[in-house]
């Protein structure tokens, strides 16, 4: 038995025979003649060895070999049917995956968000996100780990292509009570709290250190810092270097949770990218420096190689985060 000569046409005009219990009836219904379901039937019968039809006067029945296979046959024809609706939602981007990678800041503190938006829209679509520095997550898009990527820096691969999607400002913080910080209100001084004695029933806003501080200063101080293939670390480095500001190596953490942690428990300040930080600065936990000659914006990048030919599914994706960019 070769049933590598087996096809699906076989099998569909068996099928027909055994539904209309007539060969001419079922060439009908296909558009073949009358011989030509013979041929088909007789191939079937010569591959898998055993009568799959009787004949009798006009009238055509089914043996026992012909009922097991129609019963597979069905089968078949119903996978069949659920293999073309599946491509067919892949092929107009209804399912379909996307590989999303991002570096830590943008990762962890507005992609979550968005994704959740565009899933809530397209059910079907399966979007995964992998959280890295920007240096891992590139390399992982050079080498088709992810379908896009984004990133805090600009990129100069000539396989990669990217977009500007998101601004950023990167600043220094601390904690309320380190020596940087300026003194509390009068009112939080006094011990009054929102809602209570002394209090203005308001919650309070973000604070700002004093003025005039220099880098020089900060540095004087235990400044926690992010892992060398951190794009946010690499963007200040690269703004001091260029500016002929100090920019010592500091206490290597490696996330932004484990940053902030240490500087809200008033163990030494850090920079932050705006991302990361507002809901600490709006609860009070943390306090914006300004620091005289350090202004860093930079701009997060959508990313993709130039070379892929985006799937239905990260067509579907990418129109979403232009029509993000374009509200924005």
């Amino acid at each position: 038995m070769d049933l590598r000569r087996l096809t699906l046409h076989q099998l569909r005009v068996f099928r027909a025979v055994a539904r209309h219990r007539s060969f001419t009836r079922a060439g009908e219904e296909l558009g073949l003649t009358q011989p030509a379901v013979s041929a088909q039937v007789r191939s079937l019968t010569e591959i898998l060895g055993v009568p799959l039809v009787e004949q009798i006067g006009k009238r055509v029945f089914l043996t026992d070999a012909g009922r097991a296979l129609l019963n597979r046959v069905e089968r078949i024809e119903a996978e069949v049917a659920e293999l073309g609706e599946a491509f067919e939602a892949l092929r107009d981007g209804r399912r379909g995956s996307v590989r999303v990678g991002a570096s830590t800041s943008i990762g962890t503190y507005f992609l979550p968000g968005l994704i959740a938006r565009f899933t809530a829209r397209h059910p079907g679509i399966d979007v995964t996100l992998e959280i890295e520095n920007s240096a891992h997550i590139l390399e992982g898009l050079l080498r088709n780990v992810f379908d896009v990527a984004y990133v805090g820096e600009a990129v100069a691969a000539a396989e990669l292509v990217a977009e500007p999607f998101q601004e950023d400002e990167i600043f220094f913080a601390c904690a309320p009570g380190h020596p940087l910080a300026p003194p509390p209100p009068l009112h939080q001084a006094a011990g009054g709290r929102a809602g209570g004695s002394g209090g203005t029933g308001e919650a309070p806003g973000p604070r700002t250190g004093k003025q005039g501080m220099t880098l020089e200063e900060i540095w004087r101080y235990r400044v926690f810092v992010r892992e060398p293939g951190s794009a946010t670390r690499r963007t200040v480095e690269a703004y001091c270097l260029g500016r002929g500001l100090p920019c010592p190596e500091g206490v290597q953490l490696g996330s932004v949770e484990a940053i902030k942690r240490s500087v809200i428990a008033g163990l030494g300040v850090s920079y932050f990218s705006e991302l990361t930080v507002r809901d600490e600065l709006a609860r009070g936990e943390l306090v914006r420096l300004a620091v005289e000659g350090f202004r860093v914006r930079r701009t997060f990048f959508e990313v993709r190689l130039r070379a892929k030919r985006p799937a239905p599914a990260l067509e579907r994706f990418l129109r979403f985060t232009r029509a993000y960019r374009s509200e924005g």
